[in-house]
């Protein structure tokens, strides 16, 4: 019977009826990327179709024993996963993935770079926000992961959701670390003032913001982060994004916002209403968007400010990027508000409208920036004194403004190896001065306010006396400027 059957199977398989099955191995796991950042490592693999499960670990090289990576931080992405791990200071690291299947990963002495920490925000202070000036969380730090999923359920001192954690800021103790993952957005206004688009397609609103129609004006969707202290707000990975609303940080003391891409806000996206040693970095900001504009010059089509600070002192901006934005950034809203000591540096302002910044009552310094086809850039008005240091203007309308104010003073433009490219200006005051030499100063008895010449005194600014320099971590030429802020802004 046994030759039987053989010689049958034989002869159904030489006669081609029978189906041969072949079976393909699933791929293995590989580490396709594994590489340091600022303050940070991230890496990602293929093929874990489950690899939120994974467990991920990591230890400066050199040492013995790892450390657990925190759940929130490995996630699925595409058929792989991914991980950050942000808190670390500069060094070589090691990492270790163990996936869903079982495999394990490694990565050995991963550099790790620090964060450029010049600018008004720390000087004389240190340790802004929920981290320490070397990148790492501070010892009483709490930290707390916010999605689109858990931002009305997430719970912190008795408050449910973030939008109520942040409102009710000046209630928190310890320093605080917000790390957003994903994309966290909420409904905004269709043109007739409802919310019909977003509520039929699902979109849950953020509950605790500051949503106010008035007759002539608004003030959409805004977080209202009332009296934070030490708190840092950041974006995990490269897709992280604050989508239809904004900040507002109320009379805050050391506070961090970065690593995020903020996109269709209806009115401000990262601002500042008092406070001091704010330091607002590595952010990209696109258009805003408001389809439901009331004001009566009908100029928040794309919303407000992008960063505008008012009524604050110490405040850095670096390293961000801004898209298309429309009123960039304000320094001032009025006559009677003042505010001092602001720096901007290594931002990409790529074809952006107006103000970057406008001033007015406040005194800035501005260096390594790089304006590619702006309108109205560095717009000095009302006692403002600007220092323009080694910033690229390319194809922009007019790279300084300034203008008369018989009743605020006049304000002061001093301009220092920057490099304009068909890239004009507008003197009304008469006060734009370009500098042959870094220690010129000015007399100009119409400018009101007492910071004149403030970047060639060491009481009032980083000023290396010695060396005749501004004292900070990164100086280099206009041009060379351009290339860092292209390839390192956002």
């Amino acid at each position: 019977m046994k030759k039987f059957l053989s010689a049958f199977m034989s002869a159904v398989i030489l006669s081609g009826s029978l189906s041969v099955m072949s079976v393909t191995a699933s791929a293995a796991p590989q580490l396709s990327i594994a590489a340091g950042d600022i303050n940070t490592v991230y890496a990602e693999w293929s093929d874990d179709s489950n690899a939120a499960e994974a467990k991920v670990y990591y230890r400066q090289s050199g040492t013995s024993e790892y450390t657990a990576v925190d759940a929130p931080l490995v996630r699925q992405d595409g058929t792989g996963g991914r991980v950050d791990i942000p808190g670390l200071k500069a060094g070589k690291y090691d990492i270790r993935i163990e996936t869903s299947s079982g495999t394990t990963l490694a990565r050995k002495e991963i550099p790790v770079e620090s964060a450029d920490i010049s600018g008004y925000a720390h000087f004389n202070y240190s340790n802004i926000g929920g981290y320490n000036d070397d990148g790492t969380p501070k010892s009483d730090a709490v930290i707390l992961y916010v999605t689109n999923e858990n931002k009305n359920t997430v719970t912190l001192n008795g408050k449910t959701g973030i939008g109520n954690i942040l409102t009710n800021a000046y209630g928190i103790s310890t320093p605080l670390i917000v790390r957003i993952i994903g994309k966290v957005d909420t409904q905004t206004r269709d043109s007739d003032g409802t919310k019909t688009t977003d509520i039929n397609n699902g979109v849950v609103a953020i509950n605790g913001l500051t949503d106010k129609a008035m007759s002539d004006d608004s003030y959409f969707n805004m977080c209202d982060v009332n009296t934070p202290k030490n708190l840092t707000i950041e974006g995990i990975g490269d897709d992280a994004v604050i989508e239809k609303w904004g900040f507002t940080f109320k009379r805050g003391t050391g506070v961090e916002v970065k690593n995020l891409n903020f996109t269709k806000y209806p009115e401000d996206a990262c601002s500042t209403s008092g406070g001091q040693h704010i330091w607002i970095h590595n952010n990209t900001f696109d258009i805003g968007e408001n389809k439901y504009d009331l004001t009566t010059e009908q100029d928040k089509h794309e919303g407000d400010g992008s960063t505008d600070i008012i009524e604050s002192k110490y405040v850095t901006l670096s390293y961000n990027r801004y898209n298309n934005c429309h009123k960039t950034a304000l320094h001032g809203g009025s006559d009677s508000v003042k505010q001092y000591n602001i720096t901007w540096h290594h931002n990409y302002f790529n074809q952006s409208s107006s103000r970057m910044p406008l001033v007015r009552h406040a005194n800035v310094h501005s260096y390594n920036n790089y304006f590619y086809k702006g309108s109205s850039c560095i717009d000095a008005r009302a006692s403002a004194w600007v220092f323009s240091e080694a910033n690229y203007f390319d194809d922009c309308d007019n790279a300084y403004l300034t203008t008369v104010s018989s009743s605020q003073g006049n304000p002061v433009i001093k301009a220092y190896n920057d490099v304009l490219v068909n890239s004009g200006m507008r003197d009304r005051a008469g006060t734009i001065y370009t500098a042959v030499s870094r220690d010129e100063v000015y007399d100009v008895s119409s400018n009101t306010e007492t910071y004149h010449n403030f970047d060639t005194d060491t009481s009032k600014f980083y000023y290396d006396a010695t060396d005749n320099v501004s004292d900070v971590e990164y100086l280099t030429s206009a041009k060379q400027a351009k290339i860092d802020c292209i390839a390192n802004s956002g």
